[in-house]
């Protein structure tokens, strides 16, 4: 044995366990992370990044009870010493957070606006920073009943620091780009596929409301939905490409029915304009024609 071995009485043959090496280390335990915002996401961030072992500051301009999250009673205070700020609240106010912020900031501290917002806004901010500290963020909380998962993608010039930092404490994160705003660019254009998507729900929900269907069409739309699949993507956009004449007559026989019934659609008109775009040579993306 050892002079070292001896002293301590440790067995030349045992191995140290890796998990709990790992958890000893001062870098799982060093970083210090601020959240402005606690809401639903804020929150849920909070009480992950608390279970994989990091120090988590917060504020929020409501009155709010996180288990081990160290409750501020200011942007500035909550911010203070902190490695990671990640701002969460709403574009309206993202401005405000950055500027309140930034007096009590560490030099190497890096700011994580989560919020969603226009990429106009967050190269403002960047710019309000102004160095490379800046980072543009989206987060995706756990789906289908996994609490413990969330990942982030970035876009900015200082984005690998924070993957490096995020990724030793277990977090995973997809670097987009090294600039301000692909992030928030990419999380527009899927914003623009689910709200519309949605959209179009309420409006059918509403249309078959008038004709007195809503528990029919709230089934008949539920199993779309259980029988869709990623082909179910291609088929539509096959069949807009293929069929858009006749599709446009039956969204014009669809605006005769729901006129008979006074329902007047919010998703009929630009419908109609959307197909006759693509009957006058407007390409739809990806489709593939008729065999």
């Amino acid at each position: 044995l050892t002079t070292d071995q001896k002293v301590r009485g440790s067995n030349p043959f045992k191995r140290t366990n890796p998990l709990l090496s790992h958890l000893r280390s001062p870098k799982i335990f060093r970083v210090i992370v601020s959240i402005v915002g606690l809401g639903e996401t804020g929150g849920a961030l909070a009480r992950i990044l608390v279970k994989n072992g990091i120090h988590v500051k917060g504020f929020d301009s409501h009155k709010v009870a996180i288990p081990d999250v160290e409750l501020c009673a200011d942007i500035r205070s909550a911010v203070e010493n902190s490695d990671l700020i990640f701002s969460i609240n709403s574009s309206t106010v993202a401005t405000k957070v950055l500027t309140d912020a930034i007096p009590a900031m560490k030099s190497d501290a890096l700011f994580i606006d989560l919020n969603t917002t226009s990429p106009a806004l967050k190269r403002k901010l960047e710019m309000l920073l102004g160095d490379s500290r800046f980072i543009d963020g989206v987060l995706e909380l756990p789906r289908h009943g996994v609490r413990d998962q969330i990942s982030i993608m970035v876009s900015g010039p200082t984005a690998s620091k924070f993957v490096e930092t995020m990724g030793a404490h277990g977090i995973k994160v997809e670097i987009v780009g090294e600039k301000v705003g692909e992030v928030s660019t990419r999380e527009l254009i899927r914003r623009m596929f689910l709200n519309g998507l949605s959209m179009v729900l309420i409006d059918s929900l509403w249309a078959a409301e008038a004709l007195g269907l809503e528990d029919w069409a709230i089934k008949e739309f539920r199993q779309e939905f259980e029988l869709g699949s990623s082909q179910t993507l291609q088929i539509l956009l096959d069949q807009a490409q293929n069929h858009a004449k006749s599709a446009q007559v039956t969204m014009s026989d669809i605006v005769s029915m729901l006129s008979e019934f006074d329902y007047e659609s919010l998703m009929t008109a630009p419908s109609e304009l959307l197909l006759s775009h693509i009957i006058h040579a407007k390409k739809v993306p990806f489709s593939q024609p008729d065999n």
